[in-house]
């Protein structure tokens, strides 16, 4: 099958979309499939001369963040080139920006199916623009995006019921987030986890608690902190870490050095994605305070790397935060603390939950992704064949 992915970021950035996108893509080639893909042009991608990429030159935007968003300036004639010469059968978008409208252009120029995954539920994000009636604008551009599409994929069933509020007419289906399970399970190299605990003073002693994710409100970053600020009076050997980039960054660091607690929070910026495994290698606890998740990578990612797993109450985490089992889902902050504090203090509850979560993050291989993935196209294009 060839297969034409659609998106609007592209490495050196790193981030969940850019992560499960070319992971599915690497696994799809592997299972023999051909997969293309049109983005941005960065600065230091390493697809140079590249003849399966299409990338096009972009106009920066700020979004709080060092690592590069862009609006990628697309050329309708280039793409249906690219597409023609590669045989594309079906079109896969994983945007809502400009190569996602590029997505639907060239599949009605072209006479091929498109599908779109939603990775995102952007009423989350309406702190980004004030002067936006954020709810309205949303919902009437995304079904404008999604008009012509034959299939909307939602990577969890609180996105699908989201979706299909907004439009009711289109086919969902679920199709849950893959990571390449292997990075996670060991195999760590001790070079990266000694200058990870040398650069920010992280003895063996020190019991880490680790947050992976966008710096960001709707990620509640500081509501964490205030959660865990009791335990971290508490308990002098408690490391809160947080490993991400956004906008919420600079304003924490902030207040941590006003509250005297700078030693014990370590904010670390942004993280090229290739040394995160060291980060979770040397962590005790994963834990996040987010209500704003679709199906998070970073939690798939700290299950396979056996970390137990504490997380606000949320339709997002179901199948992956399994209460008493792998893990624990609180309904307020208050209570983030106390099962951090108790998965600490029992090392048999630690031990046991760590291994559970080792067998949930085996559900969510990239390798039954892309499978899931190929289960769709199927159905799509036959569906297209009959008309």
């Amino acid at each position: 099958m060839n297969i034409a992915f659609f998106m609007d970021c592209f490495p050196p950035m790193k981030n969940g979309v850019v992560t499960v996108v070319l992971q599915a893509r690497d696994a799809l080639v592997r299972q023999g499939h051909h997969v293309v893909i049109v983005s941005v042009d960065t600065a230091h991608h390493p697809y140079t001369g590249h003849d399966d990429f299409l990338l096009f030159p972009q106009i920066s935007l700020d979004f709080g963040s060092k690592q590069g968003y862009g609006y990628a300036l697309t050329r309708k004639k280039r793409v249906v080139e690219f597409l023609t010469r590669h045989r594309i059968d079906i079109v896969h978008s994983h945007t809502e920006f400009a190569t996602g409208f590029a997505a639907g252009k060239a599949a009605r120029a072209l006479g091929i199916p498109r599908v779109c995954t939603a990775h995102t539920m952007w009423e989350d994000y309406a702190h980004y623009f004030p002067l936006l009636k954020m709810k309205p604008v949303v919902r009437t551009y995304f079904r404008r995006y999604l008009k012509g599409a034959s299939l909307l994929i939602a990577p969890s069933p609180k996105s699908a019921l989201y979706f299909r509020e907004i439009t009711p007419w289109m086919e969902t289906v679920v199709v849950p987030n893959g990571i390449d399970i292997q990075r996670f399970k060991g195999n760590i190299r001790e070079e990266a986890v000694r200058e990870i605990r040398e650069r920010y003073r992280l003895s063996p002693e020190h019991r880490v608690v680790l947050f992976v994710g966008r710096m960001g409100p709707e990620k509640r970053i500081e509501e964490l902190y205030e959660a865990m600020k009791p335990l971290l009076k508490r308990n002098t050997a408690v490391r809160l870490v947080y490993v991400g980039d956004g906008p919420g960054f600079e304003p924490l660091a902030r207040r941590v050095k006003a509250e005297g607690l700078n030693d014990r929070v370590i904010l670390t910026g942004f993280v090229d994605w290739e040394k995160i495994a060291a980060f979770y290698s040397i962590a005790e606890v994963f834990v996040s305070a987010s209500l704003s998740e679709v199906h998070p990578i970073t939690t798939l990612e700290a299950a396979a790397a056996g970390l137990p797993l504490v997380c606000r109450r949320d339709v997002s985490y179901e199948g992956v935060v399994r209460e008493g089992e792998n893990g624990f889902q609180v309904d307020d902050d208050a209570e983030i603390e106390e099962k951090v504090a108790l998965l600490l203090e029992d090392t048999a509850l630690r031990d046991r939950m760590a291994a559970a979560s080792r067998g949930v993050a085996d559900e969510y291989s990239i390798e039954r992704h892309a499978e899931r993935l190929v289960e769709v196209y199927t159905r799509v294009l036959a569906n297209h064949r009959k008309g």
